[in-house]
């Protein structure tokens, strides 16, 4: 990238929720970027063998596929020092 610019963890997946904010999924852990050129922000872990990651609209969560376990993983959707008010 270019000097100054942000770096991001590498991706397995990627969404955003509904108020445009971006969220990653690397291995190990979910990250978000809450705006536009600021930086990747860490949310939550999760298991090693997790494979794509999802928002629910209607709940306003995240999803996280666990290959492992074979089960869903759900997240609240905010972003710590980011949070939005969706009430």
């Amino acid at each position: 990238g270019q000097p100054g610019s942000p770096t991001y963890p590498s991706p397995l997946d990627a969404c955003y929720d509904a108020n445009g904010r971006l969220f990653l999924l690397v291995q190990g852990a979910v990250w978000a970027v809450p705006r536009p050129g600021a930086g990747a922000v860490h949310v939550a872990e999760v298991p090693q063998y997790t494979s794509s990651l999802t928002y629910d609209l209607a709940a306003r969560r995240l999803l996280v596929a666990d290959q492992f376990s074979q089960s869903v993983l759900a997240f609240p959707a905010q972003i710590p020092g980011w949070e939005v008010d969706e009430s």
